[in-house]
């Protein structure tokens, strides 16, 4: 039965709806702040640059966001699929129920965005949404490579599998295609399909004066996405990164996560503290991706040295930032155990070095009693680069490092790493026992990498420093 002109009946509904307050003043530009969540004030450990633009450039532009909860003022809100789902059609209901789904959701985009603005810049304030599903994406036939990468498959810092990348990507990208890749009917990919279709709607209607401006700290942000639809994207990253399909520019995320976002949340930093500890480690090893957990006994597990402290959260592909309570402990630690070893998960727990959890914040203040902080390889398949490096330097903290963290020298410099890099636990221990006998060493290693990552600049300079990087993104601004 071909149910092409089958009436749902269903009362109208929306994709979004409107925040009981939009009030936007119709003599300044506006910028749409892709924000995630309506929890906006709370802190986040890995998105405070992204928030702290957006609170100073609230005098100049109005600030409009689009979210998935709450009421908060000057918001689009994400339905999750809760209202609109019920008009759409499920593959047995209709014999091209893609097509007819994406004229559907085209649609209701038209009612629910006809009043908005024409907005000078998108902002993601996340990233959250602009990923693809943690799914196979061809088959080992196909590319074992891009097999075994999943939704990073796209992402590659050589030039080996760019024919079979870019077929993959011509596929799933299709106008109709892409809406069964990230299904608006899934309850887990809901958000993330309705927050792609508001910037290629907006892009597509002239309602977008400049450009996305997208903050990579992920390399599984979906980049291909904004190209094939020749939406105007600007990927902001730690360092320039031209590598392969890569095209990332550098920004300092983390110098402005570390030094000014963060303060506002705990007290300042004291330089005179007393670094009575040596070495620290936090971070997930449990990973269903990659081969994270190898990790634990190749570094980790066999260090000596005393006074050392790991933070490792006992949950399963992510950290605890919902609290540290013996239920919310007990409620991951049973996931954990269905997919890990109890042997792997008692070797972290009974460890002489496990700290235990702590949430992201603590982790800032604890940091600043260790003279050496450890930075692993990133769980992402390619070697990529985090806020570690930046936030220890900070703190006065030596990071020591992973052979494949930064391997092409693109953040930390090859005569520096040649003294910081370990190859396992024993050279941890050799470094500790190295740099604890010659302190100035340490100490000068951290100058030069404090020069590096300009933190003189943000920490005495940082008004005239900040205003000058957010005017590299929003030259309007003033």
């Amino acid at each position: 039965m071909d149910l092409m002109n089958k009436d749902k009946k269903v009362k109208p509904v929306h994709v979004l709806r409107k925040s009981s307050i939009f009030n936007i003043d119709k003599s300044k530009p506006s910028i749409l702040f892709i924000s995630g969540t309506s929890k906006i004030d709370k802190y986040t450990h890995v998105q405070g640059a992204q928030r702290y633009i957006k609170d100073l450039l609230s005098d100049q532009y109005n600030i409009v966001y689009l979210n998935t909860g709450g009421d908060e003022p000057n918001s689009y809100i994400q339905s999750n699929g809760g209202n609109y789902k019920d008009k759409l059609y499920r593959k047995a209901e209709h014999s091209d129920y893609l097509k007819a789904n994406h004229a559907i959701l085209e649609d209701m985009l038209h009612k629910d965005l006809a009043d908005c603005p024409v907005f000078d810049y998108i902002i993601l304030g996340t990233d959250d949404f602009f990923r693809l599903p943690l799914t196979r994406f061809c088959s080992k036939k196909y590319n074992l490579s891009l097999f075994e990468k999943q939704n990073e498959y796209f992402d590659t810092i050589t030039n080996t599998d760019l024919e079979d990348i870019n077929g993959i990507t011509n596929k799933i990208l299709d106008k109709y295609e892409w809406d069964r890749t990230v299904s608006p009917i899934a309850f887990s990919f809901s958000n993330s399909a309705i927050a792609y279709k508001v910037v290629k709607f907006l892009y597509e209607n002239d309602k977008l004066k400049n450009e996305v401006i997208g903050f990579i700290i992920d390399p599984t942000f979906y980049t291909p996405f904004f190209k094939y639809n020749n939406i105007p994207l600007r990927n902001l990253y730690f360092e320039n990164d031209k590598r392969g399909t890569r095209d990332m520019e550098k920004w300092p995320i983390a110098q402005f996560q570390h030094i000014v976002y963060t303060k506002q949340f705990q007290n300042s930093f004291d330089k005179s503290h007393v670094k009575d500890r040596n070495l620290c480690f936090a971070g997930t090893i449990l990973q269903s991706k990659g081969g994270r957990v190898e990790l634990w006994e190749k570094f980790l597990r066999d260090v000596k040295s005393e006074k050392c402290t790991y933070w490792i959260p006992m949950k399963k592909n992510g950290i605890n930032k919902k609290g540290t309570s013996s239920k919310v402990v007990s409620k991951n630690m049973d996931l954990v155990l269905k997919y890990f070893s109890s042997e792997l998960v008692d070797s972290i727990k009974y460890s002489k070095h496990f700290g235990g959890e702590i949430l992201p914040i603590q982790h800032e203040e604890l940091v600043e009693k260790f003279k050496y902080g450890m930075v692993l390889r990133c769980v992402s398949c390619d070697d990529s680069l985090n806020f570690k490096p930046i936030l220890y330097t900070y703190k006065g903290v030596l990071p020591l490092l992973d052979p494949m963290y930064d391997p092409d020298y693109l953040q930390i410099p090859k005569h520096i790493q040649d003294k910081i890099v370990v190859e396992d636990a024993a050279a941890i221990d050799e470094r500790i026992e190295y740099f604890n006998a010659n302190e100035e060493e340490r100490v000068k290693l951290l100058n030069e990498l404090a020069e590096i990552f300009m933190i003189d600049d943000f920490v005495n300079n940082e008004e005239e420093t900040v205003k000058k990087y957010i005017q590299q993104l929003i030259p309007e601004y003033e």
